[in-house]
Formats: C-alpha cells, sequence, structure tokens
C-alpha cells in the first residue's frame, strides 16, 4: 500500500494484544505479575511492530486505555478505581540503555543517501525523505528551540554523553518532561524483595493504595476508623507506620537486625535506608526487603480485618516477615554468605 497506514489496518495488532489480555483476566494474577506480562508481552510485541511501522497515536492510547484496564481488573460490567495513572508504568526505574555511534545499516544508510556528508545539525528534509526521518528532523527543530540554539544542544548532548557514546534515555527523558525521581525510591527496586512487595511498598509510597481517607475523597460514606489500632483515622501517614500495630512490627523486624530506635514515616525510612543501607551487601540488602515485606504484610492484614474478619497477632506477622525474608535469602543469596547473614540475624 502507500500512504500512510490508518488504524483499521493494524487490527492484526489489536486482536493478538486483546487475545492475550481476556485470556490472562480469567486467571488469578498479582499486580507484579500483571506487569511483568505487560512488560514482556505486550510490550514486546509493540517494540517488534514498532521497528517497521510508526503507529498512530490513536492506536497507542487505545492499547495503553486496554493494558489500563486489565491491570485495574476492569471488565464490561465491572469498573475500577485506577489509582495510578499509566504515565507512572512507563517511566523507567533508574537511567540506562545506551545507543553507540551507528555502524548499522541504518545509520550507513542515513548518512550516505539522506546527509550525504552534511552537517546533521543543518540537514532539512526533502520532499522525498522517509517519513521516520522528518519526524526526527522536526524532534531536531523541537530540541534546538527549546534549549535556544545549535550550540546549546551541542553542549546538551556533551553532557548527556559519556566517552562520546549518546545516552538516549537522557535525550528521551527531555522530551518527556520528566524529572529526577526521590533517590530514597531505588530502595524500593530491590531485587532481592518479592515483586508484589516491590509494587506495593511503591503504590504505599505513592499514597495510592486504597485507604479509608482517599475513598472518602472520591466519595464513599465510609467511617474513617483504623482497624489495625481502633484508636485514629486511616491514612497512609497512619499506616506507614504510626499505628500502634504496625509500629510494633515495624519495631520488631528492627530488633532483629539489632536497632532499637523507634519507627519512623515510610518516606523517613526509605530516606534512611538509602543513607545508611545502600551498599549491595547481603545484610543491607536483606534490611530493605525486609522493609519492603513490612508495607506489604501490614497492608495485607488490614485487608485481611476489612474483608475477612480475620486478625493476626504481631509476633505471627513479625515471624511471617521474616520467614519471607530467610526464603528469598536462601533462594538469591549465595551459599557463601548465606549462612553468615542468617547468623547475624539469628
Amino acid at each position: 500500500m502507500g500512504g500512510r497506514m490508518s488504524i483499521k489496518h493494524y487490527d492484526a495488532l489489536m486482536d493478538k494484544i486483546f487475545k492475550a489480555v481476556n485470556h490472562w483476566s480469567f486467571t488469578l494474577i498479582s499486580h507484579a505479575g500483571k506487569i511483568l506480562l505487560l512488560n514482556s508481552v505486550i510490550v514486546g510485541t509493540l517494540i517488534y511492530w514498532c521497528s517497521a511501522f510508526l503507529l498512530p497515536k490513536t492506536l497507542v492510547s487505545k492499547i495503553n486505555s486496554v493494558c489500563s484496564n486489565f491491570y485495574w481488573g476492569d471488565t464490561h460490567d465491572l469498573r475500577h478505581i485506577h489509582w495510578l495513572n499509566l504515565a507512572r508504568f512507563t517511566k523507567p526505574r533508574e537511567a540506562g540503555g545506551k545507543l553507540k555511534e551507528g555502524t548499522s545499516c541504518g545509520s550507513v544508510w542515513a548518512r550516505c543517501y539522506i546527509l550525504r556528508g552534511g552537517d546533521p545539525w543543518l540537514v532539512r528534509s526533502r520532499a522525498g525523505d522517509p517519513r521516520g526521518w522528518k519526524d526526527l528532523l522536526s524532534i531536531k527543530d523541537v530540541f534546538i528551540e527549546a534549549v535556544g540554539g545549535v550550540n546549546v544542544a551541542m553542549r546538551f548532548l556533551d553532557t548527556w554523553s559519556s566517552e562520546k557514546t549518546f545516552c538516549t534515555t537522557k535525550a528521551y527523558a527531555f522530551f518527556a518532561g520528566w524529572t529526577v525521581a526521590p533517590r530514597k525510591m531505588v530502595c524500593i527496586w530491590e531485587s532481592l524483595a518479592v515483586p508484589k512487595h516491590r509494587i506495593v511498598c511503591w503504590t504505599a509510597y505513592l499514597k495510592r493504595l486504597a485507604t479509608i481517607d482517599l475513598l472518602q475523597h472520591r466519595g464513599f460514606e465510609f467511617v474513617n476508623r483504623c482497624v489495625l489500632c481502633c484508636s485514629d483515622c486511616e491514612s497512609h501517614e497512619h499506616l506507614f507506620f504510626a499505628c500502634s500495630y504496625a509500629s510494633s512490627v515495624w519495631s520488631s523486624i528492627l530488633a532483629w537486625f539489632g536497632l532499637t530506635r523507634r519507627p519512623w514515616s515510610l518516606s523517613r525510612e526509605l530516606e534512611w535506608v538509602f543513607s545508611h543501607c545502600k551498599t549491595k551487601t547481603p545484610i543491607h540488602r536483606a534490611f530493605r526487603a525486609a522493609l519492603l515485606a513490612t508495607v506489604y504484610h501490614v497492608w495485607k492484614e488490614r485487608n485481611a480485618r476489612v474483608f475477612q474478619d480475620h486478625s493476626m497477632e504481631v509476633d505471627m506477622l513479625s515471624r511471617r516477615i521474616k520467614f519471607d525474608v530467610c526464603c528469598r535469602i536462601y533462594g538469591s543469596i549465595p551459599c557463601s554468605l548465606r549462612n553468615d547473614l542468617c547468623f547475624l540475624l539469628g
């Protein structure tokens, strides 16, 4: 075909995505599992298609809507609250992905037949140029205008480069308008922790768990009382860790690591972890995993009391957290360090 492709030409792609999402919707998958499926299957499919086609914005928005509905469990008959915007999921956790100076067939072809020895900063699009090349040139013009000239743009690229190797991540972040995430958020993505623990802690840090105060803000008429301590209103600040129950659980975990200080708020705890436990030593990794596990199990205990009328004592919940951390230690840390770490933790 000639010309641009319309939405109807991508029906095969949408059918593939709908078929995968509808199949997954009938199974019980955690939020961490859903993110893994979206990243590995849906994103992989899109990358394959994007290697050959420029997907229309309308199609991308439609795909994003399908993925968002799947993550939050929406169906034709039932809609759920989307506590986090999908843009939160598309931001990178950390910088990465460098594109070396081009030696591929595409880059050689661009230098020989499009640039023809000219300066890429001064080249203009021509009538016969490919659409993708025209889009790149339009981005270049936007970049030059945003920073205030070609010379300034070249200095920007120098600051983004390492040994003259262009970093596409920083350039993409520039156009996306991303700001640097707080350094304490790095602790949330500790690989030793269980994936669902990381997701719940990340959501709690962003204050997007379905606490009673947020539900009231959305118009739900609930009596705001913490089911864990029954003495205060429920909020993210209260649950992590101003609540007497949650505070006792976290104090028990702190004592497990030989710390006798009182618990702080989740944000301050993450800041302390980044300052004092930011190395890759097994004990620091275990402490980060323990913090994430505590947030997850406190939230799970809260839900068990609300929806199942089931409660657990502080000692029992603390033992469950320690069990999760020890299981991850035995599964992820080398044998030479495993016994020493377990001895330190008692």
